[in-house]
Parts: C-alpha cells; sequence; structure tokens
C-alpha cells in the first residue's frame, strides 16, 4: 500500500523510471545482509573537503570511492548476502559539458572516457548525464559511439502533475483561469513554469509573469532569423523548416522531411550538418520516439522515428508572432530573385541568337561580295 501511495505521488513522465525496477526492487529481502554502500562515505567526504584542481584529481577520488564500494559488495557476496545495485553517477545539467573551451577539451575527453570505462567496461556504476536541452544528445553523439549510449526523452509533465509542480513552486492555489492561461503557453515544461512562478509569486499577475517568460524568447527568435556569425545555418534554412514545422496539422514534421526541404534549398551543403547546426544553436528541436515520453503520443510520430518542431511550446508561440511576417519577406525576395534571374536568362538567350543572327549575316553578306 505504502509502494503504491508513493509511485502514485510521482509525476506520470516519472513513474516510468521507477516501474521498470520495481519488480527487482520487490525481490529483495531486506532483512538478509546487503551491501552498505557507507563504507564510501570516507572516501566522498575526504573528496568533497580536498581543494580539487583538476578533472584528474576527481576520477582519482572517484575510483577510490568506486573501489571501496567493490570490496564491500565482494566481501558480502562471500557471506552469501545480497548486494546492492552499481551506484550512480548522476551530472545534472550536463549540457555545461559542451560549452568546455579549447582548453578543456583534454579534460572533456579524459572525463567521457573514464565515464565509459566504470560503466561499460568494468561495471562498477551506471553514468547517467541528466539535461534538459535536446540539443546534448547530439553533441554527445559525437563524441561516444551510439552503441554505448542510450538517449531517452521523459519529456514534460501531464497537466495535472504540471499544475501541481507549478503551485509548489508557487507557494499557493492557483486559480483555474490564470492556470489555464499559463498551460496554454508553457505547456507542462517543468524549466519554464519554475521560471514563470516567481514573477507570477511577486506580481499576482499571470499575464505579466509569462510577458517575462516570452519576451526573451522572441527577441532570441528574431535573433536566430539572422545570426551575427557563422553558426553552419543560414537565415533561409531556419525559414524552410520553421515554414513547415507551422504548416503542419500538429507543428511537427518528420526529420526525413526536413532533410529534403534543406537539400532542396541548398544542394551544396550538406543537410544533416545545417540541421545539426539548427538544433544545436536550440533554434530547433529533434524529438525522436521514447517510451518514457507522455507528452507526445506514439501516433504522433507515425512511421518515423524522429520529428523536428520548435524547442518549447513557448518557442512555438513565440515563432508564430515573429516569423509570418518574416517568411513573407523572405518568399518575396525568393520571388523575386528567381524572377530576375529568369529575366536575366531570357535576356541572355535573345542576346545569343541576336549574335548569332549577326553572325550568319555577316558570313551572307562574305558569300555575296565574293
Amino acid at each position: 500500500m505504502e509502494s503504491g501511495r508513493l509511485l502514485n505521488a510521482l509525476p506520470v513522465n516519472l513513474r516510468k523510471f521507477v516501474l521498470e525496477a520495481w519488480p527487482v526492487l520487490q525481490q529483495l529481502k531486506f532483512s538478509e545482509k546487503i551491501a552498505d554502500f557507507t563504507v564510501a562515505l570516507p572516501e566522498l567526504k575526504s573528496l568533497l573537503q580536498k581543494d580539487i584542481k583538476s578533472v584528474g584529481e576527481v576520477i582519482r577520488y572517484l575510483n577510490t570511492v568506486l573501489t571501496a564500494i567493490d570490496e564491500e559488495q565482494a566481501a558480502v557476496a562471500k557471506t552469501g548476502g545480497l548486494v546492492k545495485f552499481p551506484p550512480v553517477i548522476l551530472i545534472d545539467e550536463a549540457n555545461k559539458l559542451a560549452t568546455w573551451g579549447d582548453e578543456g577539451q583534454k579534460d572533456l575527453q579524459a572525463l567521457l572516457d573514464w565515464l565509459l570505462f566504470v560503466s561499460k567496461q568494468k561495471g562498477q556504476a551506471h553514468a547517467v548525464l541528466v539535461t534538459s536541452e535536446y540539443a546534448f544528445s547530439d553533441w554527445l553523439s559525437q563524441r561516444i559511439p551510439a552503441e554505448f549510449v542510450r538517449v531517452a526523452v521523459i519529456g514534460n509533465f501531464e497537466e495535472g502533475d504540471a499544475r501541481s509542480f507549478f503551485e509548489k513552486e508557487v507557494g499557493t492555489p492557483v486559480a483555474d483561469a490564470e492556470w489555464d492561461m499559463c498551460h496554454k503557453l508553457l505547456d507542462g515544461n517543468a524549466g519554464f513554469l519554475k521560471r514563470c512562478a516567481g514573477p507570477f509569486r511577486r506580481k499576482q499577475d499571470m499575464s505579466a509573469a509569462l510577458d517575462d517568460i516570452v519576451q526573451p524568447i522572441k527577441s532570441a527568435v528574431r535573433s536566430s532569423v539572422n545570426p551575427v556569425k557563422a553558426v553552419g545555418y543560414t537565415s533561409a534554412a531556419f525559414l524552410t523548416v520553421a515554414r513547415a514545422v507551422l504548416a503542419a496539422d500538429e507543428n511537427r514534421v518528420p526529420t526525413a522531411e526536413i532533410l529534403m526541404l534543406l537539400k532542396a534549398l541548398d544542394t551544396a551543403t550538406n543537410e544533416n550538418a545545417t540541421l545539426r547546426a539548427l538544433v544545436q544553436c536550440n533554434v530547433v528541436t529533434v524529438r525522436p520516439v521514447s517510451e518514457w515520453a507522455f507528452d507526445i503520443p506514439r501516433s504522433s510520430f507515425g512511421d518515423w522515428e524522429e520529428l523536428v518542431m520548435a524547442p518549447s511550446a513557448v518557442h512555438l508561440c513565440a515563432w508564430k508572432m515573429v516569423l509570418p511576417p518574416l517568411i513573407q519577406a523572405w518568399e518575396a525576395e525568393e520571388a523575386a530573385a528567381k524572377k530576375a534571374t529568369a529575366s536575366a536568362g531570357a535576356w541572355a538567350l535573345l542576346a545569343r541568337a541576336f549574335n548569332a543572327r549577326k553572325m550568319s549575316d555577316k558570313d551572307d553578306s562574305s558569300g555575296a561580295a565574293k
């Protein structure tokens, strides 16, 4: 009964984690001797008290911790007792790894290699890298072989869980009308709900609180249309993708279709590289099928494994407010350019025909003179 209440207290999109492990947990007889990971606490305490100056030092101390756990598990196993699951190395906001500069690349690779070593080769621990940025999975796939990484998208909260989360952040219940306004814009995105809670608590005005969220996103969208530096995509590429997404029934388009559009736009540029650049700049998002996600039904994917969409419901709202006139202006420029090209081509044909006629007349004149 207690376990059922605990499960029901979890947001729907987090229950999947627990449910997958629950059958195994129920088989454990906790009256038996179980390996006690507190044996590693002295090592952990020592690690936290050290003045760590390099990734190498962190790895050395964590190796000491994992070795202590291994020894405890081995001792318990000899007595016929049960051992716990391997410990979990959890890196929150893992997207910050992608911001390490050139001087940090050696340490970064050492860290990733070590995580792969202790999780896959030695089986000492699980390594979980958590982030709210979809672009991180693409970044990670460039550094660790795909067969060693499992990407799972949890997705947004369902509405009931989203409201409970938001009201907990605000500290008081929220009126239905205010919540409807909030959910319509933010959906169940935990990051935006948390970001909105503070302004709403201070202002007691949902419209003003949401405006604090939307305005920076609108500015970011405008900047994305005209990037100030070379970022791997063009304005035309972004507007091509955005136009397709905005025109789609559910504002989601299969990745394969987007790649065809980008290829048709610019045959000289690799369309996969362009889409990757858009994703890495958080301009668009590629969502894979995920058994843990409840915010996008499996039926929305059809026969496809990935969908391209706006990074969030807030971004989609900003797209709808900012992009239509920019798309229209771009389409007009494209049409004018094509018309000018066609006109220039027609004049070139006429010029060639005229010159050919002159040469023919000249030849005829020369023949007559003879």
